[in-house]
């Protein structure tokens, strides 16, 4: 995660951590879903927490508007 992390400000690129099946994991000490820009988690059936829909977590306030008007919730 360092790495990619590194590369990603260096070239000013997003980080979208794929979670669907990481709920509660760790990597040293930290959570999945908080090393990116991006952590997206899923609630199908065939995963950890079984719901429909999802979950996207985002540290930046203009990211979390632009993804919140993009999914048209008020």
């Amino acid at each position: 995660m360092e790495a990619l992390t590194d590369i990603a400000e260096r070239h000013g690129l997003k980080i979208i951590e794929d979670c669907a099946h990481a709920i509660e994991t760790e990597y040293r000490g930290r959570k999945a879903g908080t090393f990116g820009d991006f952590g997206c988690f899923s609630f199908y059936a065939t995963k950890n927490v079984t719901l429909r829909g999802g979950m996207v977590l985002t540290r930046k306030a203009r990211i979390w508007r632009a993804l919140r008007c993009s999914l048209c919730m008020e």
